[in-house]
């Protein structure tokens, strides 16, 4: 059963009792899907056998020392000392944050006697195709420094309303990462915050959520999150020398975004960013 999922097989029956069998030893649910969907379920575990292996996930715990805080738990879905994980949805900003804070939590941990070797999400691409994100690891001190700083975040947000939505954040940090002015990054940002669809009389965009109607009210434009003003400390000098230092310096410019929504959007994605890769097997990208 082992080789499955990483030996040819046909079509038909065939196929189909491999990648259930390969689901069911990787602890993964995909195969569970109906029979039309079928080839997306053994696309997506043909494009994982690499790097999932033969054998059952792992899992670690991790130990964490920010200063005050200490954090602890376990990160799981382990192969071959990296994060892996397989989703049968499209691939999407939220899955990928995921592996990237799994990851950070791996490197940072005080416990660790090996680093690990980076994290990899898999998930249904553009046009039938599959998306695959790679992450390669931090040092533990850009690591810790970066878990420090979205403990922060999560403290404040437990306190206030934060101007923060996973995709319309990605969408702005992204276009910032290649070069586009605060301005040029809203457009994006706003398509991902609202997307009205006529036809389901819904919005379609994270404005549509019900978690941001709650906050931010029904309907409410991106520029309702634009509006709160940033906040130049929100980066402390000593995160800042060690994020300067990195590889490729990390946040060196986040004091000239306008809002605190860009400060948000650069701190959590501008990171991940930096330390991955994206590609696509079959299909148009």
């Amino acid at each position: 059963a082992a080789s499955s999922a990483t030996s040819p097989v046909s079509s038909g029956s065939t196929v189909w009792a491999a990648a259930r069998t390969s689901a069911a030893i990787h602890g993964d649910r995909l195969a569970r899907s109906t029979p039309p969907n079928r080839n997306r379920v053994v696309d997506l575990l043909r494009a994982a056998a690499p790097v999932l292996g033969t054998g059952p996930a792992d899992a670690r715990d991790v130990t964490i020392t920010l200063g005050d805080v200490v954090l602890g738990g376990t990160v799981g879905g382990l192969h071959g000392g990296g994060v892996v994980r397989v989703v049968f949805s499209k691939l999407a900003p939220k899955h990928r944050l995921r592996a990237w804070l799994q990851l950070l939590a791996l490197a940072a941990d005080d416990t660790a006697t090996s680093q690990p070797r980076g994290a990899q999400t898999i998930g249904r691409g553009g046009d039938g195709g599959v998306a695959v994100a790679a992450l390669r690891p931090p040092t533990p001190e850009q690591a810790r420094t970066l878990l420090g700083l979205l403990v922060d975040v999560y403290r404040r947000g437990m306190t206030t309303p934060l101007p923060f939505a996973a995709a319309t954040s990605h969408a702005y940090a992204k276009a910032r990462a290649t070069g586009k002015s605060p301005a040029g990054s809203e457009w994006p940002a706003g398509r991902a915050w609202s997307n009205w669809n006529n036809q389901q009389r819904r919005d379609l965009g994270e404005a549509g959520d019900a978690e941001h109607e709650q906050v931010w009210g029904a309907g409410a434009p991106l520029a309702t999150l634009l509006a709160i003003p940033p906040d130049r400390r929100l980066v402390p000098p000593p995160a800042a020398r060690v994020l300067a230092d990195a590889e490729q310096p990390l946040l060196s410019t986040l004091r000239e975004e306008p809002h605190l929504f860009g400060q948000l959007a650069r701190l959590v994605w501008e990171p991940l960013l930096a330390h991955e890769t994206l590609r696509q097997i079959g299909g148009q990208p």
